[in-house]
């Protein structure tokens, strides 16, 4: 099966899913929402931001447009991702990845690519740092590459 990593604001390539949940959702572009189900503390986080490793995935499940509706009113998202992590799953946020790899906080306003993918707003990103390969500045960019735990 191929890789799933659920990325960064305003596009989501699904590599692979499960036939059952999704077919042919390639790259969504200013359409995906993510709601996360969090065990601990027991919450829903609503983010259009998420690095996530799909052998974390506990399920996945897209939300049909009727539900969509009646969960959140007129949105302008087309696709709603109810994802939910093994119970093991820790996030971190943006500022808590760059302070880890190091990366000094005078480059942080710096644009922040996710596997070649410019996020124009990370304000809300959720980010399993198991999920992530590396962090590295290049050309007045900050580039964080994703990866398979396996590779890790």
């Amino acid at each position: 099966m191929k890789r799933i990593i659920l990325l960064i604001a305003l596009v989501v390539n699904i590599y692979s899913v499960g036939k059952s949940q999704v077919n042919n959702i390639a790259e969504v572009k200013n359409t995906v929402l993510f709601i996360v189900k969090l065990e601990n503390p027991s919450k829903e986080v609503i983010t259009k931001n998420l690095i996530l490793n799909n052998s974390q995935v506990e399920n996945l499940v897209v939300m049909k447009k009727d539900d969509i509706y009646k969960k959140f009113g007129s949105i302008n998202e087309q696709v709603v991702i109810t994802v939910t992590p093994k119970p093991a799953v820790k996030f971190i946020d943006l500022p808590t990845l760059l302070r880890k790899y190091k990366i000094d906080k005078k480059y942080w306003k710096l644009n922040i690519y996710v596997d070649t993918i410019l996020a124009a707003d990370t304000s809300d990103l959720l980010i399993h740092f198991q999920s992530v390969r590396s962090v590295q500045l290049k050309n007045n960019s900050i580039l964080i590459s994703s990866a398979e735990l396996k590779d890790r």
